[in-house]
């Protein structure tokens, strides 16, 4: 049993050996946590990076970061006095009576519905250009056709819309990659759908309940004048700064 246990403790001092020999002849290790991969540097040492999330914009990251320093914060102060623990400050009167919350009922208009529930989002489009889009006049009204029906029947607040530069040469003209077909139900003297090599690419950040996601998606697949479309959350817990609760943490 000995012989055996001396075998194995030979095997492993054989083993560090060899990694020590192959290892850089001057690595760099950067200890703590990490939830990133590792990356190999030009000169061969192993770097341990965090990972950013491709999901989560700058302004979701500080955030996040502020709401980090206030816990921080919070168990700085617990350390100091024991006793004395501090205590989330909720505005509990802005709350509504628990029979009014049972028996609420969302009209689906924005500016009548209460605060509460609601959800961050970042909104993707891409209007076909060609067919009398290529219009400003005609673009602004198909904006406002959404911006209307964001606000009036899926309750959303905080709507804003912004017309993007093309990601691949900054143009006002985003060119595709492919042609795209546009969505919606084809006319009656319509027989082939359209398809179009360049759009005009428009953001909208708006706060919206997480059911109305659905019928979101199912009102821009009607439109005949969208090439494409992709829908971006922001929200993890309503605890967070800037979020629509209620209880205005």
């Amino acid at each position: 049993m000995a012989f055996h246990r001396r075998i194995a403790w030979a095997g492993l001092l054989l083993g560090a050996a060899l990694v020590l020999r192959n290892a850089p002849s001057n690595p760099v290790f950067l200890l703590g946590r990490s939830s990133g991969p590792f990356e190999v540097a030009k000169d061969g040492s192993l770097i341990a990076r965090r990972g950013l999330s491709p999901y989560h914009t700058n302004s979701d990251r500080e955030i996040y970061a502020k709401r980090r320093q206030q816990i921080r914060e919070e168990m700085r102060e617990a350390k100091k006095n024991p006793r004395n623990k501090p205590v989330k400050k909720f505005n509990f009167d802005a709350l509504p009576e628990i029979q009014d919350v049972y028996n609420r009922k969302f009209t689906g208009d924005g500016d009548i519905d209460p605060i509460g529930g609601r959800k961050r989002y970042t909104l993707h489009v891409i209007f076909r250009r060609g067919d009398g889009m290529n219009n400003p006049n005609n673009l602004k009204i198909a904006i406002l056709k959404h911006m209307t029906f964001f606000k009036k029947k899926l309750s959303c607040k905080k709507v804003k819309a912004q017309v993007m530069k093309s990601p691949i040469d900054g143009s006002d003209v985003t060119v595709l990659e492919a042609q795209c077909a546009q969505y919606g139900e084809l006319p009656r003297e319509q027989k082939v759908r359209n398809k179009y090599e360049e759009g005009t690419y428009m953001q909208y950040e708006l706060t919206m309940p997480a059911m109305a996601v659905p019928y979101l998606t199912d009102f821009l697949y009607k439109d005949l004048n969208l090439l494409r479309h992709a829908i971006y959350g922001h929200t993890l817990h309503f605890a967070n700064i800037g979020e629509d609760s209620e209880l205005l943490l």
